[in-house]
């Protein structure tokens, strides 16, 4: 499941460190989703998070009280697709189905020289037929496991080790000299900018930070607190002007030219980030999203790992932390109680 759309390097220490904690389906069941969230904060996709955790409370309190051995099983859960339930049925339970992740598909559509776009989903129906018939009897698990390995290491996306491929007899994309051709894929329109304003504000050590809500990007994490800006950039004194108002917050707003962004599947964020330090505490929160819906709790923080935030979060804190210096007549200082 941690491995679906993201890289094996990626995902270890996260594997490693989520076992520890969890290293029975009973432990995983037992926990509450902001424990789960928060050990997977930072590894992104967090609705893999989530419906890992409601399978693993579907698997515990079924009938078998264990996970299922077979592709037909396995799909039925929450969060598991045709490639997790074939890695998994095949690797951990000897079952002859395919696993076609992204390397897989990349791997056969070369070996092909396969035309058709790789982004509708009948292609994609192709191919997992294609994969099937490929599957051995005898150890499937290491066959698709070889598959996968071999996308990952040499049918690279760019400069492919053509040389070193132990198919490169077989592959069509190689016989036509174009292998990075393939897979063809549609252009992708440019994906929509949104642009916010991020106030980290300390009052006494402690960072404030506000829980998004059920639903939409980032659900149940937290982050600082984050205004939406239209072309115009705000000024620390608007900025300081709109999370008074909205948090009954008086804090002083220190101007820092930060400037984040990150990329998102079908989106990207420039994030425009201010420090604060808190006078007193607030006494609501009204607070609207940067985007629909509104905030629905608060906490103070002496650490970021006391609750599940999205790798942006972190981000945003290390870039403050980095430029807590300022030049006041003409000294370096530190930026108050930041």
């Amino acid at each position: 499941m941690m491995l679906q759309q993201t890289r094996v390097e990626s995902v270890v220490a996260y594997f490693q460190r989520f076992l520890r904690r969890f290293p029975t389906l009973d432990s995983l069941a037992a926990a509450s989703q902001e424990e789960v969230l928060k050990l997977w904060s930072g590894l992104g996709y967090y609705r893999r998070a989530r419906q890992l955790h409601q399978a693993s409370r579907r698997m515990a309190g079924g009938r078998e009280k264990q996970i299922p051995s077979t592709y037909k099983e396995l799909i039925k859960l929450p969060g598991v697709g045709r490639y997790t339930a074939g890695a998994i049925a095949s690797i951990a339970f000897g079952e002859p189905v395919p696993a076609l992740d992204g390397n897989v598909m990349r791997v056969l559509t070369r070996l092909l020289a396969l035309p058709d776009d790789l982004a509708r989903q009948a292609t994609r129906n192709k191919l997992q037929q294609i994969a099937a018939t490929l599957v051995p009897e005898k150890n499937p698990g290491d066959y698709n496991q070889a598959m996968m390995e071999l996308g990952a290491t040499l049918c690279t996306p760019r400069h492919p080790a053509c040389g070193s491929c132990p198919l490169r007899r077989l592959c069509r994309a190689r016989d036509a000299g174009n292998p990075e051709k393939f897979p063809v894929k549609a252009a992708r329109g440019k994906a929509p900018r949104v642009k916010c304003t991020s106030v980290v504000v300390r009052q006494n050590g402690k960072w404030l930070l506000l829980r998004r809500p059920a639903g939409g990007l980032w659900e149940h994490l937290w982050e600082f607190p984050t205004l939406s800006r239209s072309k115009q950039d705000l000024s620390p004194a608007e900025v300081q002007r709109r999370i008074g108002r909205m948090l009954g917050l008086d804090a002083q707003v220190k101007s820092q030219d930060i400037r984040l962004r990150h990329q998102l599947t079908h989106r990207r964020m420039e994030y425009r980030v201010f420090a604060a330090t808190a006078i007193r505490r607030p006494k609501k929160i009204s607070l609207p999203l940067c985007g629909p819906g509104r905030y629905e709790a608060y906490r103070w923080v002496a650490d970021l790992d006391e609750v599940p935030v999205a790798g942006i979060t972190r981000k945003i804190l290390e870039e403050v932390r980095a430029n807590l210096i300022t030049r006041r007549h003409g000294k370096i200082a530190k930026l108050d109680g930041v």
